[in-house]
């Protein structure tokens, strides 16, 4: 929360937990990939968000996205979710393999088979002025209720999933000045990035 606060906390206060959130079992797998063009910038804080808490850049995406799609009370509901799951894996698996040195990390986090791979795009110029040029190509796996959830989210605003996704990457990692700043001088995604996106 707010780090400069000079009240107290609010013991007292009646606040009872929302109830409305996403079920969270659906969120367990990530099945389907979305191909996202990135500038530098926005890869490298997706890389300094991933090693500050050690864990993939997918995952810092799918966090991001899940948070931005459900919201920040979801998003903490979701993570008290997993440490649920995590502890109750745990004493399974240290019952199962009480006299075995098995490893315990995989049994819970499976093995990581998600691929980055790179490659040169052209953008506009209005693109590289204010948020880089995006020529990181970088594929990202999430639950399938996601990439539904992302799609509607989207063509409300009628972009594609991809250029949706990067559209909220600059939102939480630049920030919305930024953000505002390369809207206004877009106007609007161009037709041509949009068929080039799709084909891809």
């Amino acid at each position: 929360m707010w780090p400069f606060t000079s009240r107290t906390n609010r013991v007292g206060t009646i606040a009872p937990e929302p109830t409305d959130f996403p079920d969270f079992k659906e969120f367990r797998e990530s099945p389907v990939k979305l191909k996202v063009w990135l500038p530098k910038n926005l890869d490298e804080r997706l890389g300094w968000l991933s090693v500050r808490h050690e864990v993939s850049k997918p995952d810092v995406g799918r966090a991001l996205l899940f948070e931005h799609l459900y919201g920040k009370l979801a998003y903490e509901a979701l993570l008290r979710y997993r440490s649920e799951m995590k502890m109750n894996a745990v004493v399974e698996q240290a019952k199962a393999n009480a006299l075995s040195k098995g490893r315990i990390d995989i049994a819970l986090h499976g093995m990581r088979t998600e691929e980055v791979q790179y490659s040169a795009r052209d953008v506009t110029g209005i693109d590289v002025e204010h948020i880089g040029r995006s020529d990181w190509d970088f594929t990202f796996t999430m639950p399938a209720i996601m990439l539904e959830d992302l799609k509607r989210v989207a063509s409300m605003h009628v972009l594609t999933p991809s250029h949706y996704m990067r559209k909220m990457l600059v939102m939480q990692l630049l920030g919305e000045r930024i953000h505002t700043q390369w809207q206004k001088a877009i106007g609007k995604i161009p037709d041509e990035m949009i068929q080039i996106e799709l084909h891809d």
